[in-house]
């Protein structure tokens, strides 16, 4: 029921405002705007005490000083703007003095393109943006009281904008239009606020406050409505400034909640929807009270007027829609990095441009001035950043030698992945950079960094050589990855580095002797770069293929190379697995069930159907031999049933082939991962195919316990036994070295007890999982 009323109020709302715009429209075309304010001097005649700049007196050439005499035939005093506001609107026509001559100006209707712009057009348009923008929040969001309070938020500032001329012209009903709507706004921004967090638990502002603001700005418009009804018209200039002080106040507070908000939750996922609200509030409201509103409660005149202050009123209704509705914000961090960027590089051109209307614009004032200079330098920011969206558009089109180099250097970044080794690399630098650059000559080189030593490794010829490697001393402690330097004879530039050297690309002058442009010195950083991560992946992948083979011929290898060897083979062991039964199975498949079909025809000799029937069970027996190795392969279902399931099914495979009876006890095994839990099943996979080939035992048992977070393994049989001394050490199989192997790559223990006659007994401790990254985190399971 409350979502109908709600419903119902903001369709009300909006129709509301079709009809309130479309009065203040006519308003602001009916009436002239006078642009006069009044005061009575020391010999209480009444004054001309300003005159706005874009208004009918302007044009008609009324100046500060000139003395009123009448307004519509009557004493100024008796009419009602004068008496309310000091100022002059709504008028037929008026006598002034000037220099001794009196003067009577007949009010007509004067086309003024500014002054119709600034108050009738761009607030038409906000309104117009605005309803358009609550009407698709309503059909797009219309459960959400965020989306709703949005909707209420754009009409009222947008009729608040629009209101503001007919304010000015004195129209009684604009003016409390005005009054209402411009206190109101920031505080139903709050509450718009309230409700957009609510959803995330995030309460910047409490509802009490809120409710507080509300009943303050009722207040003040209540105030303000008497000075527009009594004739209070000397203080009204004193209820003006209180009225823009309490606006600023409500929207620096708006802003301040915003803030606090975004220092809170700054390193949370909401960042950059508040630095987006910050942004985007400053850039729509900060000019206005900065230019306008404080000017004028310090000074009593303005930077830039009010109207076209508010000009960026205009982007306000996109702006919040978009954070509404859209699931992905702009990335607010890069668009304010490069406006900062920006900023600074426009102040030196903003400065020729003070230094030029110094002398052109001698007879503006310092409004104009000012608003001149402040266009200029954010039309400039404006200007470069849109440069450089559009250079990603129209840049590679226009200039085909980028879009070659660019295409080249993909290319290039594809192929050296590719490579295998630095040799192979250095040979394909040399080629692309003859390929695509018109070179004499290239050459690498390397440089040790301690004794300085210089070798060449390819290319360039041999009188060039000692004359390079001078160079390259000269240069070496600046070396580092993409550093570049040129010289009359060529360019060199450092594209890799070691702990020991650095590889240094050599690059002779170009056959027209035309120097290297910009965009192919940035294609030349930019493969050194390139480069530079696949030597350091080359040369790293050099050292640890040493440090492996080194281990493998070692007495011990360290855990985490048994992991990545055992790890390979089970990788292996899937893949083979997954070819045997989509290929080889499903081959046998298909020609048992065309066996099936031959054997169903009733012609067929019963000799031949004997020995089809033989076949038949040929077929059976591999079938199951290959689903058999399919499963030792890669145990089914390992991960979703769990090791304890997955064993008892490995029991009854091996009762059907073997003569031993299994004794199996087992507590919930917990904390071991993917890793584990394949370790532990192959291992005892080998214990049993062990008993079954060499042990000829008739009892085995095995116990899986869990104690102190690790899990403890304990095997034993009645076979043959064997003596331990004998065991030989290999990697080349399983067997109970490769059982060891698995037990150590997880830094767990495996004890093993056998002689001749007493069978075999293993036992083995493995840390789970939780345990096992401790101990990597800590330093202790790889040396």
């Amino acid at each position: 029921m409350k979502s109908v009323k709600s419903h119902h109020l903001f369709l009300f709302l909006l129709f509301s405002v079709v009809i309130v715009s479309s009065y203040l429209i006519i308003v602001t075309l009916k009436t002239p705007f006078i642009g006069l304010e009044v005061g009575r001097n020391t010999l209480n005649e009444w004054e001309i005490t300003h005159v706005t700049e874009i208004s009918w007196a302007q044009e008609k050439g009324i100046a500060v000083g000139d003395l009123v005499t009448s307004i519509n035939g009557a004493l100024p005093n008796h009419h009602p703007t004068v008496k309310q506001y000091s100022n002059i609107e709504n008028i037929k026509e008026m006598g002034v003095v000037r220099n001794g001559e009196l003067y009577r100006y007949e009010v007509d209707r004067v086309f003024i393109p500014s002054l119709f712009t600034y108050h009738t057009l761009f607030p038409t348009i906000a309104v117009f943006l605005s309803l358009s923008c609550s009407l698709f929040l309503y059909f797009r969001k219309k459960n959400d009281l965020a989306a709703l309070m949005l909707g209420l938020f754009l009409c009222v500032a947008s009729i608040g904008y629009l209101s503001a001329g007919g304010s000015a012209r004195g129209d009684f009903i604009a003016r409390t239009i005005n009054s209402i709507t411009f206190l109101q706004t920031p505080v139903i921004f709050s509450h718009f606020l309230y409700h957009y967090f609510k959803r995330f638990n995030i309460f910047l502002i409490s509802k009490r406050l809120i409710h507080f603001l509300y009943l303050l700005n009722v207040v003040i418009v209540l105030i303000s409505a008497s000075f527009m009804i009594g004739e209070f018209g000397h203080l009204f200039v004193i209820a003006r400034v209180v009225f823009l002080l309490v606006f600023s106040i409500n929207l620096v507070l708006c802003l301040t909640v915003i803030s606090m908000g975004y220092i809170r939750y700054k390193k949370t996922v909401y960042e950059s929807v508040f630095k987006l609200l910050i942004s985007g509030l400053s850039l729509v409201f900060l000019p206005f009270i900065l230019l306008a509103a404080i000017p004028e409660i310090i000074w009593g005149q303005t930077f830039v007027s009010g109207e076209l202050a508010a000009i960026l009123l205009l982007i306000l209704p996109v702006f919040l829609t978009y954070l509404v509705v859209a699931n992905r914000l702009l990335d607010i961090n890069f668009v304010t990095s490069r406006l900062q960027h920006y900023a600074v590089i426009a102040l030196l051109p903003t400065l020729m441009f003070i230094f030029l209307l110094h002398f052109i614009l001698l007879e503006a004032t310092f409004g104009q001035r000012f608003q001149s200079v402040v266009i200029i330098y954010f039309g400039l920011i404006f200007t470069f950043y849109m440069k450089e969206r559009l250079d990603y558009l129209i840049y590679p089109k226009l200039f085909k030698k980028f879009s070659y180099l660019q295409a080249n250097l993909d290319r290039f970044a594809h192929d050296i992945g590719k490579v295998m080794t630095i040799s192979e690399l250095e040979h394909r630098i040399l080629e692309e950079v003859k390929d695509v650059l018109p070179i004499k000559s290239s050459a690498l080189f390397s440089i040790h960094k301690r004794d300085h030593s210089v070798l060449l490794r390819k290319g360039a010829e041999d009188n060039q050589i000692e004359s390079i490697k001078k160079t390259i001393l000269n240069e070496v402690d600046k070396f580092k990855v993409g550093y570049r330097m040129s010289f009359k004879d060529g360019m060199l530039i450092t594209i890799g580095q070691n702990i020991q050297e650095y590889y240094i690309l050599w690059i002779g002058v170009k056959q027209n002797y035309v120097d290297f442009n910009q965009d192919e010195k940035s294609w030349l950083k930019a493969m050194a770069h390139y480069t530079g991560i696949v030597y350091e992946n080359l040369h790293l992948t050099h050292l640890k293929l040493q440090e492996i083979q080194e281990s493998m011929h070692s007495q011990s290898a360290p855990p985490w190379i048994l992991r990545l060897i055992f790890n390979l083979s089970e990788k292996e062991r899937r893949n083979f697995a997954a070819d045997l039964h989509d290929s080889v199975l499903q081959d046998q498949l298909l020609w048992f069930r065309k066996l099936k079909d031959a054997l169903r025809d009733p012609t067929m000799p019963c000799e031949i159907r004997q020995k089809l029937k033989e076949i038949k069970e040929g077929f059976l027996d591999v079938i199951y031999q290959i689903r058999e190795t399919c499963n030792n392969l890669r145990p089914p279902f390992l991960a979703e049933r769990g090791l304890v399931s997955a064993l008892q099914d490995l029991f009854e495979i091996v009762h059907l082939r073997s003569d031993y009876v299994i004794y199996f006890d087992a507590d919930p095994v917990l904390g071991l991962d993917d890793e584990q839990t394949l370790a532990i099943y192959r291992i005892i996979q080998e214990l049993l195919t062990n008993a079954t080939k060499h042990a000829i035992a008739t009892q085995v048992r095995i116990t899986i316990e869990n104690k102190g977070g690790d899990l403890n393994l304990r095997y034993e049989d009645n076979g043959i036994g064997f003596e331990l001394g004998k065991l030989q050490r290999s990697t080349d199989h399983m067997g109970l070295t490769g059982i060891s192997d698995r037990v150590l790559s997880f830094d767990g223990k495996i004890n093993l007890h056998s002689s001749h006659g007493e069978g075999l007994s293993v036992e083995l401790t493995i840390p789970l999982a939780n345990k096992h990254k401790e101990l990597i985190a800590q330093g202790e399971s790889y040396d």
